[in-house]
């Protein structure tokens, strides 16, 4: 029964998500919510900066460690028992109960379990990672390399059986964990160690690396997406299930912005997918690589982009100008098969006359075509 109760404990410690918690005290963001979204060590040091990612990188290494010494300290003559620990202590860390069953990749929790069972050999395949990191700047390179050499060095040393055959289940269960990073090594995507997703903006270490997505789902969902697309070139699926401020259909605008300056805009006037979270998705791939005004975002600018969502209301005609005001609504102009549309709010717009003269210029329609005025109003997230 002892055995049971620790190797339960030791998937439960697993699960603790460090990289979550330690970020949520130093910095009030949530890793998940920025750069890579993994919440082990790598993903905050990019994004936060080395203090943190020492911190959470200690707490996952000792995720491992402690649960092997108390099996080793409890049960001096079954090696198994510590091998099991240890393993169940790395899929907590993978497959987080807290998490949904979703978690971190395992390395640096790897790292504390073989610690723990062979010094000697985390000794040699933690100074191979330094090596390949050096030499190469891939943290994911090398911690495939490193977890490929543990079982070649844990037979080299003639460790226990258990120990051997731990050692490549765990080696096969961390390399399977970085299928992504190999895909992107493959393609020449991946980050190399020191790049940053953005530039430091704060002056404190690090620097938030994403801009106004803070707290808003809607611009962190856009951003995602927008980061999904120029980094791997895959499309973000829809939340499921969908957060219940993204269930409602609504057309929504998504604009990017570089320096201040326009960087793409699409958007769409109603709602054409199932969901407010479809259309966002939908429109933010648009603005950032379909805008024909703009050549597509590169990954280059990923850091300097301020994004902003638009959530319009259903257009209403309007009979006259005294109905428009460009503080508070936006305007659509309709002219048999051509269409403008401005939004709400916009620098420069001076009135009225000039708000439907922008609209009609859009639109391509003349002053002296007959013209329909539409009037909505917006929820501007993010800027």
């Amino acid at each position: 029964m002892r055995e049971v109760i620790l190797i339960v404990c030791s998937y439960l410690l697993g699960c603790v998500p460090f990289g979550i918690m330690l970020v949520g005290l130093w910095r009030g963001i949530d890793i998940r919510q920025y750069g890579s979204r993994n919440i082990g060590a790598t993903n905050v040091l990019r994004t936060v900066g080395p203090g943190a990612a020492a911190a959470v990188f200690s707490a996952d290494v000792l995720k491992g460690l402690i649960p092997v010494l108390l099996a080793k300290y409890l049960f001096p003559e079954v090696a198994w028992i510590a091998v099991v620990c240890g393993m169940a202590a790395i899929l907590g860390h993978s497959v987080s109960i807290f998490l949904g069953f979703h978690g971190g990749k395992g390395a640096a929790t790897g790292l504390g379990v073989i610690i723990g069972l062979e010094p000697r050999v985390a000794g040699i395949a933690f100074g191979l990672w330094v090596l390949v990191v050096a030499v190469t700047r891939y943290v994911s390179a090398a911690s495939i390399v490193a977890s490929a050499s543990i079982p070649i060095l844990m037979w080299g040393l003639d460790a226990p059986l258990e120990y051997k055959l731990f050692s490549a289940a765990a080696a096969a269960f961390v390399i399977a964990k970085h299928r992504a990073n190999i895909v992107r090594l493959a393609r020449g995507k991946e980050l190399r160690f020191g790049n940053k997703a953005a530039p430091n903006h704060s002056g404190t270490e690090g620097g938030d690396m994403l801009k106004g997505t803070k707290g808003d789902p809607l611009v962190a969902l856009a951003r995602e997406t927008v980061e999904d697309y120029i980094r791997f070139g895959r499309i973000k699926p829809t939340p499921a299930p969908v957060p219940p401020e993204l269930e409602m259909r609504a057309g929504a605008f998504v604009s990017l912005k570089k320096h201040g300056q326009l960087r793409g805009c699409i958007g769409t006037v109603e709602p054409s997918q199932p969901s407010l979270a479809a259309e966002i998705i939908q429109n933010a791939v648009s603005a950032a690589v379909r805008d024909p005004r703009f050549e597509p975002v590169t990954t280059d600018e990923l850091g300097d982009l301020e994004i902003t969502v638009d959530v319009l209301s259903p257009p209403q005609q309007v009979l006259s100008l005294a109905e428009l005001d460009p503080k508070q609504y936006g305007v659509i102009v309709e002219s048999g098969s051509k269409k403008g549309l401005l939004l709400p709010d916009l620098d420069g717009i001076e009135g009225v006359e000039d708000q439907v003269s922008i609209a009609r210029r859009k639109a391509g329609i003349f002053d002296d075509e007959p013209l329909t005025l539409y009037r909505f109003e917006v929820r501007r997230h993010g800027g």
